[in-house]
């Protein structure tokens, strides 16, 4: 082929190349992070447009979407790395990143901006990496690498925790972890919890959780510890 006909060829399949890229790169942008496992009672997905569906059983998980559950409302994630990620009521999460690298091996970064969650995170192999699970709030940075742990924010007011001091309650289930704010960071052993009031304080060790918070979670509006 000669080189003005070899020129004229890329130039006819320009439009085809170009649609194809622009389509590989859509469905990367599209890539699922992980799906939904369970979901009961009103809970919903808001993507990065802003567009909300119902929460419903095997719907995809993408970077961006912000999962809220309502009062009364429970549901399950499992994300791509094998972690599992149950939202109680009153819940509000946001897939921030997924698949990067940490000094941990494989990261996802979740924003919870308010009620409560539960991650189930181990022995979560990529690859054979550790997956850590980093969850941001409104005070601190949770880590979990092939741990279990809960995560509580508590606004001002809180229905039903007027008394308990608003913040970032981080508990250790299984495994270890840690809880960061912009002063230090707080190792937590099994068992452990950690409280984060500000983000411009270091965070502090509990003996537990405060009853009132478990109350409050235990009530129809928070869902079960």
């Amino acid at each position: 082929m000669g080189l003005v006909k070899a020129h004229r060829f890329i130039l006819s399949k320009a439009p085809l190349i170009a649609f194809s890229f622009l389509f590989c790169f859509h469905a990367v942008a599209e890539e699922s992070a992980g799906r939904v496992l369970f979901v009961s009672g009103p809970a919903g997905i808001v993507d990065a447009s802003g567009t909300e569906r119902i929460m419903s059983q095997g719907d995809p998980v993408r970077v961006g979407d912000r999962l809220v559950t309502r009062d009364g409302a429970m549901g399950q994630i499992k994300l791509s790395d094998g972690s599992l990620v149950a939202l109680r009521p009153a819940s509000a999460l946001t897939v921030e990143s997924h698949g990067a690298a940490s000094r941990e091996g494989i990261s996802t970064v979740v924003r919870l901006e308010r009620g409560a969650i539960r991650v189930i995170n181990r022995e979560t192999l990529v690859g054979g990496s550790q997956s850590a699970l980093l969850v941001k709030t409104p005070t601190a940075t949770i880590r979990l690498v092939n741990a279990d742990g809960d995560a509580f924010v508590i606004g001002v007011p809180a229905s039903g925790t007027q008394d308990v001091n608003p913040g970032t309650y981080s508990r250790v289930i299984a495994g270890a972890g840690s809880i960061q704010t912009g002063q230090g960071n707080l190792w937590l052993e099994l068992g452990a919890v950690g409280f984060a009031a500000d983000g411009q304080l270091p965070p502090s060790s509990l003996r537990e959780l405060p009853a009132k918070l478990l109350a409050a979670i235990a009530s129809p509006g928070m869902g079960n510890p």
